[in-house]
């Protein structure tokens, strides 16, 4: 069952992705923070994205630290965190968690 805070963001998604984003807040999915460089100035520049599919995002932030604490409001599980040096204004420092089954950062 969702939380009154992830009913409220699956309700705002696109109609396509609502059972999927429903499924992955539910699951407490892992998921990255990262950089986004796919869309342009109208979409925040940090994303959070499904660990196992990082083309599924469930959010964007301003900051690293925004995005930390969106995705601890929603229930999800903060595996890594790439950001590097220089990309973008931010507010704390880069973090690379090795236990995660990830792989290495680039």
């Amino acid at each position: 069952m969702l939380t009154t805070v992830q009913a409220a963001h699956v309700a705002a998604v696109f109609p396509e992705t609502k059972a999927d984003m429903a499924r992955y807040l539910e699951g407490s999915a892992e998921v990255v923070i990262f950089h986004q460089t796919e869309c342009g100035g109208d979409v925040p520049p940090i994303a959070i994205a499904v660990a196992s599919d990082q083309s599924f995002w469930i959010d964007c932030c301003q900051t690293v630290d925004a995005a930390q604490a969106r995705a601890a409001a929603l229930g999800l599980r903060v595996v890594e965190r790439r950001i590097n040096a220089g990309e973008m204004p931010r507010t704390d420092e880069v973090i690379y968690n090795p236990s995660s089954s990830l792989g290495r950062p680039s």
